[in-house]
């Protein structure tokens, strides 16, 4: 039993590393200016066009500000209205997962049960093991499958914009969730590949 609850333990904070590196990927402006300039969108709109843009839908997204409707057409509107929703459960998630793993590892401690070395292990076992899963699929179906399946599992019907007269596809084409995503991926693994090099450490020192 104690080992069952150490892997969902580890599950558990396996998730919060994802969703902690995701909420921060999405919120670091920076991250947008590049890719803007890896794509060229600054030959569409003006820099300071784009990212204003950009910033009222992290704004958005944190209840800080409404959406331009200058820029963003209704059905885009109700498409980032569902991302807020979908990113407000993630976080509830993120916070729900990371209390459990807290309590879990303030619990040990004070009980002196030297559980970390096997945390650590499994949650970066765990995680390569979920993206290896997911690479699978992508190598045999592609990153358009998947992102269209991650839509409509998700999201209602209102994500399919027309490219002649959406500035949301102008300014994130689909080139660009690509990257995010494996941008994400490659740091969540780093981080993964790190909690299994720690959990070696403490386990030889016996920590």
């Amino acid at each position: 039993m104690h080992k069952l609850t150490n892997k969902f333990v580890s599950l558990f904070l396996s998730i919060v590393i994802l969703l902690s590196i995701t909420f921060f990927m999405i919120h670091n402006i920076n991250y947008y200016d590049k890719k803007y300039q890896q794509y060229k969108v600054y030959d569409i709109f003006e820099q300071d066009v784009a990212l204003n843009a950009t910033k009222s839908i992290l704004g958005f997204f944190e209840s800080d500000n409404e959406l331009d409707s200058n820029f963003f057409k209704p059905d885009e509107v109700s498409h980032l209205q569902d991302v807020k929703d979908f990113l407000n459960i993630l976080r509830l998630i993120l916070i729900v997962f990371l209390i459990i793993v807290l309590f879990f590892l303030v619990f040990n401690f004070i009980q002196g049960n030297k559980i970390f070395d096997k945390l650590f292990f499994y949650t970066g076992t765990i995680t390569i093991s979920i993206f290896l899963f997911f690479g699978l699929i992508y190598f045999l179906l592609g990153f358009d499958f998947l992102f269209e399946a991650f839509h409509k599992i998700f999201f209602v019907e209102n994500y399919a914009f027309d490219p002649r007269f959406s500035n949301m596809i102008l300014l994130f084409p689909n080139k660009f969730f690509q990257d995010f995503m494996f941008d994400i991926i490659i740091r969540t693994n780093i981080s993964a590949i790190l909690m299994i090099v720690v959990g070696k450490i403490i386990k030889k020192k016996n920590i």
